[in-house]
C-alpha cells in the first residue's frame, strides 16, 4: 500500500506474510522526494523476503538489500542531486545514530533488576545520545519507545551500520 491518504498510519515498513508466502510493502508517503527512498528501502526489504521466504537467518546483514537498494537507486530513478547528497549524509549518520542505539541498548542489558527503572533507562538514552553527539537534534528521554527494534528485534540496531558498509560498497561499484 503506497498511497497517500490523510488518516495513513505515519510510518513505512514491509512485512513477509508466511501463510501466503508473500512480502508486503507499506509506505505512508509525504510527497516529497524522500517518498523516493523509503519506497527503495522497503522494497529492498521485499526482494530479500521474496528471495529468502522471509527466512530471518543472517540479522546482521539483514539491512543489505534495503539500504543496498536506496544506494542503487540513486542511479537509475533520476534521483536529483539534493537526494543524492541526503542519501549519502543519511548513510554517514547510520553510524553514528544506530552506534549510539547500540550502545544505550547494550548498557540497558547490563542494569541489574534493582537499577532497572523507567528513569534510569530515560537518563541512559540522554546520556548515551550527546556521549554521540545526538542532543543537538533535542533528544526526548522518552525517544527510545518510538524505537521498534528494541522490543521486538533485541540488538538488531547495530546490523544498520554494518548492513550499510556493504550497501556502500554497492554504491561505490555502480560508479
Amino acid at each position: 500500500d503506497i498511497s497517500r491518504r490523510d488518516n495513513k498510519y505515519d510510518n513505512s515498513f514491509e512485512v513477509y506474510f508466511y501463510d501466503y508466502e508473500q512480502p508486503y510493502i507499506f509506505i505512508s508517503p509525504t510527497g516529497t522526494e524522500m517518498d523516493h527512498l523509503s519506497f527503495a528501502h522497503e522494497f529492498g526489504h521485499f526482494c530479500n523476503d521474496q528471495v529468502s521466504y522471509g527466512s530471518t537467518v543472517g540479522i546482521d546483514t539483514a539491512e543489505v538489500f534495503s539500504q543496498g537498494m536506496e544506494y542503487l537507486s540513486l542511479f537509475y530513478a533520476h534521483a536529483s542531486e539534493e537526494l543524492t547528497l541526503h542519501k549519502l549524509g543519511d548513510g554517514l549518520c547510520v553510524y553514528v545514530e544506530q552506534g549510539a542505539y547500540s550502545c544505550f541498548e547494550q548498557q540497558v542489558y547490563e542494569l541489574s533488576p534493582e537499577e532497572l527503572s523507567v528513569e534510569r533507562v530515560r537518563d541512559l538514552f540522554l546520556k548515551t545520545g550527546a556521549g554521540f553527539g545526538l542532543d543537538c537534534w533535542e533528544l526526548d528521554g522518552r525517544s527510545y519507545v518510538s524505537i521498534p527494534h528494541f522490543f521486538l528485534q533485541p540488538l538488531y540496531v547495530i546490523s544498520y551500520a554494518v548492513s550499510n558498509d556493504t550497501a556502500f560498497q554497492l554504491y561505490q561499484l555502480e560508479q
